[in-house]
């Protein structure tokens, strides 16, 4: 069964009327993951102003910029949700390309073991509850964040880099089409922020097959 959007497809806004790329559309970027959506777009323009002027760190922080550093882009937990946002995706492809029951469930139980592994002190359930909530706040982005994570370059590389930058795009549009498959085929929306249809998809990374271990927690 094919799942209808329900919300107009969205592009990510880094190409001007004559499509050609903004000013500092990395900063752009960047801004657009570091901010939940809920927070609202005129905020993520706001927050890009403030990093393309404040590029060359050499401007005093105003009262905004302090307040845009702490809450937004050094903001701890947000850096933690988004990284597991992209680790439920990576998760759901492990699963699409080795033929498992593929379900955000599976996925969260996969994610949770990787965290407990990691050291994590909470129990599945608890932990389960978290990555569903964090995975619904920043799943419109997390094909970007997924590119962050596992593609290169990583962002210290692409900043003020257009070929870089370039490439990381096409990183992020290879994610943008295997999650559409996947949203399809395992009935969750997503109303994602689009790369612009000029830029390739690149090879997805390779993945690691599930474990013994891992697929203990399939169901």
């Amino acid at each position: 069964m094919t799942i209808k959007p329900m919300h107009a497809s969205r592009v990510l806004p880094i190409l001007d009327e004559n499509r050609e790329l903004i000013e500092r559309p990395d900063l752009f970027t960047l801004a657009r993951l570091s901010i939940p959506e809920s927070e609202g777009e005129e905020l993520v323009t706001q927050v890009w102003r403030h990093m393309t002027l404040n590029s060359d760190n050499s401007a005093p922080l105003s009262d905004f910029d302090q307040v845009v550093e702490a809450k937004y882009l050094r903001r701890k937990r947000f850096w933690t949700e988004r990284r597991h946002a992209a680790m439920i995706i990576v998760e759901l492809m492990r699963l699409r390309f080795e033929g498992l029951p593929l379900t955000r469930a599976n996925a969260y139980r996969l994610v949770a073991k990787a965290l407990r592994d990691e050291g994590g002190r909470q129990d599945e359930l608890s932990m389960t509850t978290v990555l569903q909530a964090e995975f619904e706040r920043w799943i419109n982005t997390a094909h970007l964040e997924a590119a962050l994570r596992w593609s290169t370059p990583g962002p210290e590389e692409f900043e003020n880099d257009a070929a870089a930058f370039t490439v990381f795009l096409s990183n992020a549009r290879s994610f943008e089409q295997e999650i559409d498959v996947i949203a399809d085929k395992s009935g969750f929306e997503w109303n994602p922020w689009r790369i612009p249809d000029c830029f390739a998809p690149s090879p997805l990374p390779g993945l690691y097959s599930l474990t013994e271990d891992e697929r203990a927690f399939v169901i």
